[in-house]
C-alpha cells in the first residue's frame, strides 16, 4: 500500500528531534534561527507581492530541506507493528505478506491507522487521492479486496505507478511497457519529437539527444523489468524485441538513415554509441548485484546476502561467489532477483573479485559485449 504525504514540518518538533538525536544545543538554535520567520514574496511579470513571514516547513530548493525532512520522519518506522515500511522522499509504502488474506487486510489496516496517528502527531497528512492498494495473490482469482485507511475506503488496483515503475498485481511488466502510462507510448512520442527535431538540428547532436530522450527512458528500471539473452540459444522476450524496434527507429533518425535501408543493429549501436536493450538490461543487472554486494548499506544488500541465497560454506558454488537460486515458479524465474543472480552465477570470477567501481564497470562492459545484440 502506497501513501503520498502532504507535509508541513513543525519547526519546534523538528528541533526537539534534532536534540534527541544528539545535535548540540548551539546547532539546534542555528537550525531554529534558519527556519523560523523566513521572508518570502511572489513575482508575476513585473509585479511583486508584499513580504510574508513563514515559520513552518523548509524552504523549497534548499540543499538542507530533504535531509531535514528525512530526519523529521525517521521515527515513522517505530510506529509500525508488523508491516514493512519503505519510503522515498514523500512516497511511503507499507507491505505485509501472509497466506491468509484476512490477516493481510487486518495488519495493513491496523498499521495504516498507526501511520495516520504518526502523521497527525507530526503535522503531516496522507493524500487519499494518491493512496493505492495492490494485492499480490500469486495468480489466484479472487474477489477484489478493499482496505480502510482512516475514513476512506481504498479499493484494490490492478496496477500502480511507483517511482516510475508500473507494478501489476499479476507480477508481469505488460502495464509498465504497454499501458496507457507505460514507457512504450512515451518512447514513441519521443521518437516522433526526435524526427521533427532532426530537420532543424545538425546530425552530430542527434545521437546524444536520442540517448538522453529515448534510451534513458528504456534504461530506467531495466534491471528490474528487463529480460536477458546471454547466448543466441536463449529465447527472445517480446517486450525486449518491441523496445528494441522503437530504439532502432530513434537510432536511424539520429544517423539520418531510413528503416527500409536495413542497417544492422550492431552498426547503429556502434555509430550512435547507444547500447541495445539486451545489453542495457544485462549491464544494469550486473552493476546492481555488484553494488549491492560491495555496499553493506545498500537497500539490496540483505537480498543478495541472505542465508536463502547463499550456498553451503563447503560447496564449490560458495568458492566461486555464486548464489543459490530459490525461484521455483515460472514467474519468479523471470523476475528479479532470480534473473540477476542467475546472470551473476554465469559470469567468471574476475568481476566478483573487483573491488573498485571503475574496474568492475570495465569488466561488466567486457562481459556484456559477448552477449547477443538482441
Amino acid at each position: 500500500m502506497q501513501h503520498l504525504t502532504l507535509y508541513t514540518i513543525d519547526i519546534d518538533l523538528l528541533c526537539q528531534k534534532l536534540a534527541i538525536y544528539g545535535v548540540t544545543d548551539r546547532s539546534v538554535r542555528w537550525f531554529k534561527s534558519f527556519l523560523l520567520d523566513r521572508k518570502q514574496r511572489v513575482q508575476v511579470g513585473r509585479g511583486i507581492s508584499g513580504t510574508a513571514s513563514s515559520s513552518r516547513g523548509c524552504p523549497q530548493g534548499c540543499l538542507l530541506s530533504p535531509l531535514l525532512f528525512l530526519i523529521y520522519i525517521a521515527d515513522m518506522k517505530l510506529w509500525m507493528e508488523k508491516s514493512t515500511l519503505c519510503g522515498y522522499a514523500d512516497d511511503t509504502s507499507t507491505s505485509f505478506g501472509s497466506s491468509d488474506e484476512k490477516e493481510v487486510i487486518n495488519v495493513l489496516e491496523k498499521d495504516a491507522k498507526n501511520l495516520l496517528m504518526f502523521m497527525a502527531s507530526n503535522s503531516l497528512a496522507a493524500n487519499p487521492k494518491k493512496t493505492c492498494f495492490l494485492f499480490f495473490n500469486r495468480g489466484k482469482k479472487c474477489t477484489p479486496q478493499s482496505i480502510t485507511v482512516g475514513d476512506k475506503i481504498i479499493y484494490e488496483s490492478p496496477y500502480h505507478n511507483v517511482l516510475g515503475l508500473v507494478l501489476s498485481n499479476d507480477l508481469t511488466w505488460q502495464n509498465h511497457v504497454y499501458g496507457k502510462d507505460g514507457i512504450m507510448p512515451s518512447i514513441n512520442r519521443r521518437v516522433g519529437a526526435l524526427k521533427r527535431l532532426s530537420y532543424h538540428i545538425p546530425m552530430k547532436y542527434l545521437p546524444k539527444i536520442a540517448e538522453a530522450t529515448v534510451a534513458s527512458k528504456i534504461r530506467y528500471g531495466i534491471e528490474i523489468y528487463g529480460a536477458i539473452r546471454s547466448s543466441s540459444s536463449d529465447p527472445q522476450c517480446s517486450i525486449t524485441k518491441d523496445l528494441q524496434v522503437s530504439l532502432n527507429h530513434a537510432m536511424c533518425i539520429a544517423m539520418k538513415s531510413r528503416i527500409k535501408d536495413h542497417v544492422r543493429i550492431a552498426d547503429l549501436c556502434d555509430k550512435t554509441k547507444i547500447k541495445s536493450v539486451n545489453h542495457m538490461s544485462a549491464e544494469s543487472k550486473l552493476k546492481m548485484v555488484w553494488s549491492a554486494l560491495e555496499n553493506d548499506e545498500s537497500a539490496l544488500n540483505d537480498i543478495f546476502t541472505s542465508d536463502d541465497c547463499q550456498p553451503s560454506a563447503s560447496s564449490r558454488s560458495k568458492a566461486r561467489g555464486e548464489f543459490r537460486l530459490q525461484a521455483n515458479t515460472t514467474l519468479s524465474q523471470k523476475n528479479v532477483p532470480n534473473t540477476a543472480m542467475k546472470l551473476w552465477n554465469a559470469v567468471g570470477t574476475t568481476l566478483k573479485s573487483c573491488q573498485k567501481k571503475s574496474s568492475a564497470k570495465r569488466e561488466i562492459t567486457k562481459i556484456v559485449s559477448t552477449f547477443p545484440i538482441v
